[in-house]
C-alpha cells in the first residue's frame, strides 16, 4: 500500500524510509525499545516477544518518518480543528481518485499532526487494513472477515464504523468502496466535535457527523463539509 501511495506521489502520508524482513525471536533490542514506548505512551498492542516465539518466524521492521504526534495527544482550536477534517478530507480524496486508495481504519491513532511554522500539518499512518489498486501488483487489500474481533468491539463510536463498513462491502474486502473512507471522516467530525474546547464548533462538527446521509466519496464529503464550515476555512 505505501508503494501504491508513493509510486503515486500523493502528500499527507507517512513516508516509509526502510522495511526489512527478519527471521527468528523477537531482537533484545526491539524489546527493549517496545518497552520504553510503552513505559512511556500506554501502547494497546500485545507484546511482539509473547506473540513471535517460533525461531522460524518472519517479521517486518518499518523504518518511517517522524511526522508529529497522534491525534488523540493533540490539543486544536476550533479552527483547526475543522482545517483538520478539510484537509484529511483532500488527503484522502485524492488518493481515492488516483489509486482506489480506502484506508479502512482512520481513528485518531492513525493521524499524526505536527505544527510546522506555526500551521497544523496532519499526517495518516498504518495501511495494515487498507485497500488500494498497485500499478504492477492490481488491487491488494485485507480480508478482514477473517479477523472477526474487528467487529466485536463495544463502548467507542470507532467500533460502529468497522460494522458500518461490512454494511457497504458487503463483506468484499477487495472491491473498491469508498463510502469507507467516508464513513471515517464523519468519525473524525464527530470526535472533534467531542473533544475540542469550542461548545459552537463542537455542537456543529457533532450535528454534521451525525447526519444520515452518507456521500458516495470522500470528494462529495470534502464539497459538502466545505459548504457547511466555509466561515472558518
Amino acid at each position: 500500500i505505501a508503494s501504491a501511495l508513493e509510486t503515486a506521489n500523493l502528500a499527507g502520508f507517512c513516508h516509509v524510509k526502510k522495511a526489512t524482513v527478519c527471521k527468528g525471536l523477537y531482537a533484545k533490542p526491539l524489546r527493549d525499545a517496545w518497552e520504553k514506548f510503552d513505559k512511556e505512551k500506554e501502547s494497546e498492542n500485545d507484546k511482539p516477544w509473547e506473540v513471535l516465539k517460533d525461531k522460524s518466524q518472519l517479521y517486518m521492521i518499518l523504518t518511517m518518518k517522524n511526522c508529529g504526534t497522534d491525534l488523540d495527544a493533540a490539543k486544536l482550536s476550533a479552527k483547526e480543528a475543522v482545517n483538520l477534517v478539510k484537509d484529511i478530507s483532500e488527503t484522502i480524496s485524492r488518493a481515492e481518485r488516483a489509486i482506489e486508495f480506502e484506508h479502512r481504519d482512520l481513528h485518531t491513532g492513525n493521524i499524526l499532526v505536527q505544527r510546522i511554522d506555526e500551521k497544523l500539518v496532519p499526517t495518516v499512518i498504518d495501511f495494515t487494513l487498507s485497500r488500494a489498486k498497485h500499478p504492477v501488483h492490481g488491487p491488494i487489500f485485507a480480508d478482514l472477515e477473517l479477523d472477526h474481533e474487528i467487529f466485536e468491539g463495544s463502548g467507542d463510536p470507532q467500533f460502529e464504523v468497522y460494522r458500518d463498513m461490512q454494511v457497504e462491502s458487503q463483506k468484499d474486502w477487495s472491491k473498491f468502496c469508498p463510502t469507507t473512507n467516508v464513513l471515517w471522516l464523519k468519525f473524525l467530525a464527530g470526535w472533534l466535535g467531542r473533544n475540542i474546547n469550542s461548545s459552537k464548533t463542537s455542537a456543529r462538527l457533532i450535528r454534521f457527523s451525525s447526519s444520515s446521509s452518507l456521500p458516495h466519496s470522500s470528494e462529495e464529503f470534502l464539497s459538502l463539509f466545505i459548504s457547511k464550515f466555509k466561515n472558518m476555512l
